[in-house]
């Protein structure tokens, strides 16, 4: 869980020293200016989860200093800043970041479990900064802890952005199935749920990294491939 909320000066003081070393650590300049803007911020937010309950337009209205604090703020378990900043934001140097995160075992663990079932590297990356990520900074709870509650609540988030941007957000969803997949993988509670299905109903796509060996199995059980066309023989894995 993350840490109690630091409000005492010596706690902030504490925090600001992490954050410039974490600077440091991650080949940054030793730059004042970093240091001062985390002061500016915890002199206006004194909890950083007063920050997370400012409107959206205020959280996005950060500049790139306090960005890079609110980010190491987040990965290291301080601040859960909500699904629709979470969405809403690039993390272009998230994997730099997550170098002296705690989150980073199992961020490490998520890539390789999803290479494994033979997504390209990019993939498996691209759904750990993503999703994955997201998950675990929100939920606060280690990846063998996410349950299918918080996937679908990450997807409820995806739909509150899409009628507030009016755009699809289709990148999202693409590898919010892959995380799925992964997660079922690595023998996660979410696929009891991501895969119960009735035995008519076709076999969820999650299903298919299972049949066969793990690594191009997704080739060989796509759309087009005669196993896929035989869906009596799916079906009992989709039932189950």
């Amino acid at each position: 869980m993350p840490p109690e909320p630091a409000s005492a000066p010596e706690s902030l003081g504490v925090l600001i020293a992490a954050f410039v070393g974490h600077l440091r650590a991650t080949g940054r300049a030793d730059d004042r200016h970093y240091a001062r803007a985390a002061e500016r911020f915890f002199a206006r937010w004194p909890d950083p989860p007063l920050w997370a309950a400012e409107p959206l337009e205020v959280r996005l209205a950060a500049r790139t200093r306090t960005r890079m604090l609110v980010t190491f703020l987040m990965l290291h378990g301080h601040l859960r800043p909500g699904y629709d900043y979470l969405i809403a934001r690039r993390f272009i140097s998230l994997w730099r970041e997550l170098a002296t995160s705690p989150l980073r075992d199992d961020m490490d663990r998520f890539v390789a479990a999803t290479r494994e079932l033979g997504f390209a590297d990019t993939v498996a990356r691209g759904a750990g900064s993503l999703v994955a990520v997201r998950l675990l900074v929100q939920t606060g709870k280690p990846l063998a802890e996410l349950t299918a509650e918080d996937l679908d609540e990450f997807e409820s988030a995806l739909g509150e952005r899409d009628q507030r941007t009016r755009r699809p957000s289709a990148h999202y969803r693409r590898v919010l199935f892959t995380t799925r997949s992964t997660l079922y993988h690595l023998g996660f509670s979410i696929a009891r749920r991501c895969c119960a299905r009735p035995a008519s109903a076709s076999p969820s796509p999650s299903v298919w990294p299972r049949l066969g060996s793990r690594r191009g199995s997704l080739r060989a059980l796509s759309p087009t491939s005669s196993v896929s066309r035989r869906r009596t023989s799916i079906r009992p894995f989709a039932a189950r």
